[in-house]
């Protein structure tokens, strides 16, 4: 299922969801007027209400969504931080001819850290997980 959302452009999506949107609030339209609960000229308050509910609603979501995940990704990028930087001072401490080759490979790993996912590549990715495991 995801990687049909993946493959699917974005402007297709906010498209299909926009029609979804205005066909509901027609059919409540037409429910409401046989129903006798709406007059002539309320549709169209009533549609931008709905489409200015539904934006705050995902806008609140997707704002708790990106705060929860920055919360828990935060303390892994310290301890990860914390663990380099205690390997290379330990690599300091060891014989100058053994220093080089442990310092260079602590920058190359963070270096494929630093630039993991981004642009995001599916393929590109596992390469980049299995090099710095």
């Amino acid at each position: 299922m995801f990687e049909l959302l993946d493959s699917t452009s974005l402007m297709f999506l906010g498209g299909g969801l926009l029609l979804a949107t205005l066909v509901a609030a027609e059919i409540g339209i037409v429910i409401g007027r046989r129903a006798g609960r709406l007059g002539a000229d309320s549709g169209a308050s009533g549609v931008a209400t709905a489409c200015l509910g539904l934006l705050a609603l995902l806008v609140a979501f997707t704002y708790s969504m990106a705060v929860a995940r920055y919360d828990l990704r935060r303390p892994v990028v310290l301890e990860e931080a914390n663990a380099i930087g205690s390997t290379a001072n330990f690599a300091l401490m060891l014989p100058l001819g053994d220093q080089a080759p442990i310092l260079d490979l602590l920058r190359s790993y963070t270096r494929v850290r630093l630039n993991l996912g981004v642009p995001y590549d599916a393929g590109k990715f596992q390469v980049d997980v299995s090099k710095s495991t």
